[in-house]
């Protein structure tokens, strides 16, 4: 569940687990879900730093490699509030789900 200093603004990223391993040079999503009064702004994050560019439900890292390593999350805003995701730390070198 996401912290929110707004009811009208909440994310989550439901289903996914904390963390994440990955194989490399495969492409990968990450995906939010939010609800709130329109309209809802994205912004994806690596390691605390906005990614340029990332302002969608969802985020396509294409293809993964060692430098995706990290943690990601997702700010949700709106006109009512913020909300942050909880936190997906992505590594690589064990087999397991693709995000």
């Amino acid at each position: 569940m996401a912290r929110s200093n707004s009811a009208a603004a909440r994310c989550s990223r439901a289903g996914a687990p904390a963390t994440v391993p990955l194989r490399p040079s495969v492409s990968s999503s990450l995906h939010s879900a939010a609800s709130g009064s329109a309209p809802l702004h994205y912004q994806w994050q690596f390691n605390g730093t906005n990614i340029f560019g990332a302002n969608d439900p969802a985020y396509t890292l294409a293809p993964t490699g060692p430098t995706h390593r990290g943690n990601y999350t997702v700010i949700v805003s709106n006109a009512a509030g913020v909300a942050v995701s909880v936190r997906a730390s992505l590594r690589f070198g064990e087999r397991g789900p693709i995000v």
